[in-house]
């Protein structure tokens, strides 16, 4: 494994000290809050041309939902909605940056929060991550009692509010919208979209939703600049990036890289697409590709909340359609309809979990197809 020479920026040993407020503040915490009190206006312009993208799967740019948030009046609040729900299978860098690093992703949020007029900060956490809840209402609390929350707040002109809660525990609870539903007491059903988040959000006031990894990144950048940040990518990406890598490799774990770091590198060099959420699941050569795939439908036919017809019933039979494929009862007729599925699916759900499904699915067929007609009966 050769990580040595990576640039580390959020896994920074100085940056690793859990809830010690103290440690983190004598190795420069508090300088972007500090910058973002100056100037919050400057902070947006910084992470603009930073190029700093959402980091929760849609690479989004950050700066469009901040600026459409920044345009709206209080009605009477303003949210910020830190999105740490993680719970896609593979997926595990939010929970360490929250165990780990939760000074660092407070300051990330309040700075944010700031730099677009955002008096109620929300931590949106999965509920079974019990470590990384631990470590981040030790750290809320310690902010509560500093100074820094009080310059925030006077800076804003109202109290600044650091909130925690955990999430739902549903996968679904992740899509931005459906955490809205969890923040105000219900469901975590995904919401039509328009209005979007930043028109009408939590409790109907414009709310800005952002993943762990991406408020994360904004403190560094409002100190450091955005030159700095898009210098640490490779090729067209700008900045680090953190890769849960695991699978079939000897050294799985969270690797941060500069963002377009080839996927043989991370897998050859460090662990010995679409990007999505950085998670990189490695398969081995010889490894049956119809029995991985009928276990990760059967991940979304589980997940599923049920809102959407097609996306409810549309991943149910995909995942029982290749269940009785990869136990050998498949036919000819089997793969047709999953084959069909995968164009008459896409899109027609209020959120994209059964995008994702046929995403995978569609995938493994373009590459592995003669594995799936092997499989047949």
């Amino acid at each position: 494994m050769n990580n040595t020479e990576a640039p580390q920026v959020l896994l920074h040993p100085d940056r690793r000290v859990g809830a010690d407020m103290g440690r983190w503040r004598k190795s420069g915490g508090g300088a972007a809050l500090a910058r973002a009190i100056q100037n919050p206006v400057a902070i947006r312009e910084e992470v603009k041309q930073a190029e700093l993208r959402g980091l929760g799967g849609s690479g989004f740019p950050a700066w469009r939902k901040w600026e459409a948030v920044a345009a709206e009046l209080p009605k009477p609040d303003k949210y910020l909605v830190v999105n740490g729900n993680e719970d896609e299978p593979g997926t595990f860098k939010d929970r360490l940056l929250l165990e780990e690093t939760p000074h660092q992703v407070i300051e990330g949020a309040a700075t944010a929060a700031l730099a677009i007029g955002a008096n109620k900060v929300v931590f949106y956490i999965n509920p079974d991550l019990s470590r990384p809840l631990a470590a981040m209402k030790a750290a809320i609390e310690q902010w509560r009692g500093s100074d820094l929350l009080a310059l925030a707040s006077h800076a804003l002109g109202r109290p600044m509010e650091l909130l925690l809660l955990p999430g739902s525990g549903h996968y679904i609870g992740g899509e931005e919208t459906a955490s809205m539903e969890w923040v105000e007491g219900r469901f975590p059903f995904p919401r039509g979209k328009p209005p979007y988040p930043a028109q009408a959000g939590v409790l109907g006031c414009p709310t800005l939703i952002n993943n762990v990894e991406t408020i994360a990144h904004v403190s560094h950048i409002a100190v450091q600049g955005a030159a700095w940040f898009r210098a640490l990518g490779k090729g067209q990406g700008t900045g680090t990036k953190l890769y849960s890598l695991s699978g079939d490799v000897l050294y799985p774990g969270v690797f941060e890289l500069p963002m377009g770091t080839p996927l043989r590198e991370l897998i050859f060099d460090h662990g010995g697409s679409n990007l999505g959420t950085g998670a990189m699941i490695v398969v081995s050569e010889g490894t049956g590709i119809v029995k991985r795939v009928a276990e990760y439908e059967r991940f979304f036919a589980h997940s599923s909340c049920g809102q959407c017809n097609s996306c409810k019933v549309g991943t149910a039979t995909m995942s029982r359609l290749l269940d009785r494929i990869d136990t050998g009862r498949g036919t000819a007729a089997d793969l047709v309809a999953l084959e069909n599925l995968c164009a008459m699916l896409p899109g027609s759900g209020r959120c994209h979990l059964v995008n994702g499904a046929v995403m995978l699915l569609d995938s493994a067929f373009r590459h592995f197809h003669d594995e799936f007609r092997q499989a047949l009966r």
